[in-house]
């Protein structure tokens, strides 16, 4: 993707909607301002502006207060009204556009304002960059979030999964960006906090950060007002009979939360001594929400924020009902689906005293400056004309979530990939070719070497049928879980089920699920660990399915020809031009031979396939990680050892030289 930067100051308007998404735009935003390139507008719409929920645009306003304030969202509380907001936000947002003249929109996540402010921008013929698209969650948020995305030019995902789903949708890869979420800057600031550095004691002067609470959270699902009283009834009846110290916070403003909210009052008239116990607050700024996240015992709802955010500080969490249906859920997350009153408050007591690794799924600390970035350099007229990107098959069901158990540093780091050295031990052309000697050292040493020098492969194991490679492979380091079963160590074996059974040993035996698998053989001694890396990178920022290793050829197809060996007869293999044109060897185009080097690919395709090449490493969505000639032989034939062997001894006696023509200081001597 082509990034360029602009002639006069990009104007991006940035448009929030409620608390929670303002959580996750200010970093954003605060990065945009610091960008002399880049010139930042603030539109809050939806329940920052209604006096009911706390008018939280004060807080947007201490960071922006040059920020456009519009009223969009319609009194009721009928799914009717939300109707009647999303056309009513459509003329306000159009409206405040209009006077902006932006070149931007940035907008998060599933809200129907969100919805509204996509139209509005795409009908004005303004470029939309939307955070958080491509994940599955329950009800209608989820339909909104999937439209959002197909309205949107600039995908913003946070996860690669969610990445994948959106090139599903048949968006352009080169405009969807694996950023992770912008909330967990905030979210790892927040883990060392001290109790009382954000006012806590005079906002929550029952709590103290030493003694035991809960934290409720519960909004209405739209597309069921009757279930979403009837689970709400049930967590408070649980929370109205532990009488546990707990903070609530109300609903949003979603159809359906002046009833839930009915049904609090009427718990809290029967409970005479609710207020000993109880604290019912509208609204918390994000950083007192973080450090109630962190240090409660157990939290317990239905918010996006009980799925994406407690386990950074391995908060145990219940999630109620179906409107998270469909989103990935760290370790410390359960869901009752069917919530019983005995049931929650059973799964509360067990939890009070326990505690998760925090584990970092949808973001790193970094994802602002990777948004602001991408919004302030990309190509908007070229990404505004959008294409459908035709998607070869059918995604497959994402894997079940992992839980990471320390903070990472890029974006690739959150996600598994898992190496495998494929080595059998019957090669026919060079016998023992696999532990053969490469230069005083065993050949698969240097691809263990490689792979245990990335910086980016989550693990590295062998898979073989051979006890000695077994013997060599482990004593340089590398993992050997298990042996290969001498049927998928045959010469016709498909490399492919070897992989597979790779993946299905390591979850049985471990419970260890990739994300990623990559392929290393043995044959290919002068690949790098930075090969490793650059091709993860690869996969991961571009969505794609897989990663293949080439290095160009020194053939022409054009001056490629089929050969009969027994008459001599040869045919071309392909020809562009008339044959009897004589084409020189510099006009010729490039062509690029597979090395053998590096094969990576998603994980879901491998176990998954759902078309006749899915799950072969070469479709539609395989790119091509190119590798220069000197880190691309493939030992396949006893010259190419010979060779091998030759570039070895050369590479140590130019080292060699290196090290005798290091100036060294010269000693002076006494006469």
């Amino acid at each position: 993707m082509q990034m360029v930067l602009p002639a006069r100051p990009r104007r991006v308007c940035v448009i929030t909607s409620n608390r929670s998404d303002w959580s996750k735009l200010r970093p954003v935003v605060v990065k945009l301002l610091q960008d002399p390139l880049v010139e930042v507008h603030v539109v809050a719409v939806g329940s920052h502006v209604l006096q009911e929920f706390g008018r939280t645009v004060t807080e947007v306003r201490n960071y922006f207060p040059r920020l456009i304030e519009v009223s969009t969202t319609i009194a009721g509380d009928t799914v009717s009204a939300m109707v009647d907001s999303v056309g009513f936000g459509i003329i306000k947002i159009s409206a405040a556009l209009q006077q902006i003249k932006p070149d931007c929109c940035v907008i998060h996540g599933d809200r129907f304002e969100a919805f509204s402010a996509a139209i509005a921008a795409n009908l004005l013929n303004v470029a939309v960059a939307h955070i958080e698209g491509g994940e599955l969650s329950g009800t209608v948020d989820g339909y909104l979030r999937h439209a959002v995305t197909k309205l949107s030019h600039i995908h913003l995902a946070c996860s690669a999964d969610a990445a994948h789903r959106i090139r599903a949708m048949g968006e352009r890869s080169d405009y969807i960006h694996t950023t992770g979420c912008p909330s967990y800057e905030r979210l790892i600031a927040m883990e060392s906090a001290a109790w009382d550095q954000h006012d806590m004691r005079e906002r929550f002067p029952m709590l103290s950060k030493d003694e035991g609470f809960i934290l409720a959270l519960m909004h209405p699902c739209v597309t069921d007002e009757k279930r979403t009283v009837d689970d709400y009834d049930c967590l408070l009846q649980a929370l109205f009979t532990l009488k546990k110290r707990t903070v609530y916070l109300y609903p949003n403003v979603d159809p359906g939360n002046k009833r839930m909210i009915q049904v609090l009052h009427k718990y809290q008239k029967a409970c005479k001594d609710w207020q000993n116990w109880l604290e019912v607050v509208t609204h918390v700024a994000p950083e007192q929400f973080a450090l109630l996240m962190r240090d409660a015992n157990v939290m317990v709802g239905n918010s996006s924020a009980g799925i994406r955010e407690t386990c950074v500080f391995g908060t145990p969490t219940l999630n109620i009902g179906w409107r998270q249906m469909g989103r990935l859920q760290p370790k410390n997350v359960t869901t009752f689906e069917e919530p019983e009153t005995q049931a929650v408050i059973e799964w509360i007591m067990k939890n009070m005293e326990s505690r998760f690794p925090p584990s970092y799924e949808f973001g790193n600390g970094e994802s602002s400056v990777l948004i602001a970035e991408t919004i302030s350099k990309v190509d908007l007229a070229e990404c505004k004309t959008k294409k459908f990107s035709e998607f070869q098959y059918l995604v497959p069901q994402p894997p079940l979530p992992k839980v990471r158990t320390s903070p990472v540093k890029s974006t690739t780091r959150m996600l598994r990939v898992l190496g495998v050295i494929t080595a059998r031990g019957g090669s026919k052309a060079i016998p023992g070719k696999n532990i053969i000697d490469l230069g005083g050292k065993p050949l698969i040493h240097y691809t263990v070497e490689a792979a245990l020098s990335s910086e980016l492969l989550d693990r590295c194991i062998l898979s073989t049928d051979c006890p000695n490679i077994a013997r060599v492979a482990r004593e340089d380091g590398c993992e050997v879980p298990f042996i290969r079963p001498a049927e998928l160590a045959q010469d016709a074996s498909s490399h492919m089920d070897c992989i597979r059974h790779a993946i299905n040993m390591m979850a049985e035996q471990e419970n260890y699920e990739a994300d990623y698998v990559m392929i290393l053989q043995p044959t290919s001694p002068f690949r790098t660990g930075k090969d490793i890396d650059n091709a993860i990178g690869m996969i991961i920022e571009s969505s794609c399915d897989a990663v293949v290793s080439v290095t160009k050829s020194s053939a022409s197809l054009t001056k490629t020809f089929y050969v009969d060996e027994d008459s001599g007869e040869m045919n071309p293999y392909a020809l562009s031009v008339p044959a009897q044109e004589y084409i020189r060897r510099q006009d010729t185009p490039s062509v690029y031979a597979e090395n053998g080097a590096i094969f990576v690919q998603r994980v879901s395709s491998i176990l998954n396939p759902c078309w006749a090449r899915c799950g072969s490493l070469f479709s539609e969505d395989t790119k091509a990680y190119i590798m220069p000639n000197d880190r691309s032989l493939d030992i396949d034939e006893p010259y190419d050892l010979e060779l091998a062997r030759l570039l070895i001894a050369h590479r140590r006696e130019q080292a060699n030289v290196e090290i005798l023509e290091t100036p060294t200081t010269a000693l002076k001597l006494k006469p």
